[in-house]
């Protein structure tokens, strides 16, 4: 309008001055590739996260997960099937080795260990013959404890067994023997008496390393449920090699608010779906991040071509010399810019 009132001296001619600078001022600035900016990294990151049980549905999912900076997981998400594998059974007392593991099965289901699926698949009966399991503890860090047919039976480290007077324990050399190979020592009590010595070995399985490492990326705090004495908080970022500062092993007088948290909905509008899986959950959360990272970009990118667009021709508005731009200019210009914004998304959205 201000060009217009200076350059011309009639009305009508002021309008059409005005109305073309205004045309050429909005192509100039038009920012062709910007519908592109969400929908590209949407659209390549659904197809991933099909694949893996998850689902973003809309955009409005990255804006509700993008600044998620923990999450929580139980210690038997980053163990699955195969993982853990019982080496050898030593038997120390009276008990038959199908009576420990009946009694090791019994404890570890009830207390949603690591070790529940290893002794389970290791019992000779269904797990439905399980007895239930009365007055159940966990001794942080040591191991697990509970009364079975008017026993009391302890699983778990030779620390806890010396700290509950447990008669009949085998030297120490044997659980240093396996720790030499990288497999760890459980003991089993029955009513006071060592009962059974399992020698276990924890695997960390290649996919999980790579969705941890997902996280890390993001700089994602991990909180870990664990009621297994052989998970320590040390151990578990050195196996997964996963940076011990991001990661906290929920203390036993916490699990009720992980367990509040972590209940199952009746009834939710969430904007991100999953199907349980831990590639699903942490690709989404990671994703969530990522295509808001690259759609920012995106829009960076698309404000430097509209700056960029505008400052061009008010040079040559300035110098009298508009006329000379064309459409073919300007269609060649956010041609080259639209590609360079998608080319960068693309990117950043790996």
């Amino acid at each position: 309008m201000i060009m217009a009132v200076l350059r011309m001296g009639t009305v009508e001619s002021a309008v059409c001055y005005g109305t073309s600078l205004f045309a050429l001022c909005f192509s100039a600035c038009a920012c062709t590739a910007i519908t592109l900016i969400s929908n590209l990294p949407m659209e390549s990151g659904t197809k991933a996260y099909v694949r893996n049980g998850g689902l973003l549905l809309g955009y409005q999912s990255v804006d509700d997960f993008y600044d998620v900076n923990t999450v929580m997981l139980d210690a038997r998400t980053l163990f699955p099937k195969d993982s853990t594998k019982l080496e050898n059974i030593e038997l120390t007392g009276d008990v038959s080795s199908e009576d420990a593991i009946f009694y090791a099965a019994a404890l570890t289901r009830h207390g949603g260990s690591i070790l529940r699926g290893m002794f389970l698949s290791a019992m000779e009966h269904d797990e439905r013959v399980l007895p239930a399991v009365e007055d159940y503890a966990y001794d942080e860090g040591k191991g697990i404890s509970g009364w079975i047919h008017n026993q009391r039976i302890l699983l778990g480290t030779r620390e806890m067994m010396t700290a509950h007077n447990t008669e009949g324990l085998p030297p120490a050399s044997k659980e240093d023997e396996a720790s030499a190979v990288g497999n760890r020592v459980l003991y089993l009590s029955v009513s006071g008496t060592a009962a059974a010595v399992f020698t276990i070995r924890l695997t960390a399985v290649k996919t999980v390393k790579h969705w941890l490492r997902a996280l890390d990326h993001e700089q994602v705090f991990l909180l870990i449920r664990s009621n297994d004495p052989l998970l320590s908080q040390r151990g578990i970022a050195k196996m997964f090699s996963f940076p011990e500062d991001l990661l906290k092993v929920i203390p036993s007088r916490l699990e009720p608010d992980f367990a509040a948290e972590t209940v199952p909905m009746k009834t939710a509008r969430p904007s991100m779906l999953c199907a349980g899986r831990l590639p699903g959950f942490i690709q989404t959360i990671v994703g969530a991040k990522r295509i808001r990272s690259a759609a920012a970009l995106g829009l960076i990118l698309q404000i430097v071509t509209a700056c960029l667009g505008f400052l061009y021709v008010l040079l040559f508005v300035m110098l009298h010399d508009y006329e000379d731009i064309n459409g073919g200019l300007l269609l060649v210009y956010h041609v080259i810019c639209t590609v360079i914004t998608v080319c960068s998304i693309r990117l950043k959205d790996t």
